[in-house]
C-alpha cells in the first residue's frame, strides 16, 4: 500500500480536496471596516513628501510609470 506521500489522486479528488480548503479559508477571512482616523488632516508638505518619497521608490525599483501615477 503506497504512502500518504505517493498517493496518488484524480483531477476530481484534487477539485474537491481544493475546493473544501478554499471554503474553509474563506470563512476565516474576515473583513476589516474602515475607521475614520483622529489625526490631523494631510497638509501640502505632508502631500509633498509623501509624493518625492514614491518617486524615489519608483526609481529605484524601475517601476512601471503607470504604477507611480496610480499611487
Amino acid at each position: 500500500m503506497p504512502s500518504k506521500l505517493q498517493q496518488t489522486w484524480s483531477p476530481q479528488q484534487l477539485l474537491h480536496m481544493l475546493s473544501n480548503t478554499q471554503a474553509r479559508d474563506k470563512d476565516g477571512w474576515k473583513q476589516t471596516p474602515l475607521v475614520a482616523s483622529s489625526t490631523k488632516d494631510i497638509g501640502p508638505q505632508d502631500r509633498d513628501s509623501i509624493v518625492i518619497w514614491l518617486s524615489q521608490v519608483n526609481s529605484q525599483f524601475n517601476f512601471h510609470p503607470e504604477t507611480y501615477f496610480l499611487a
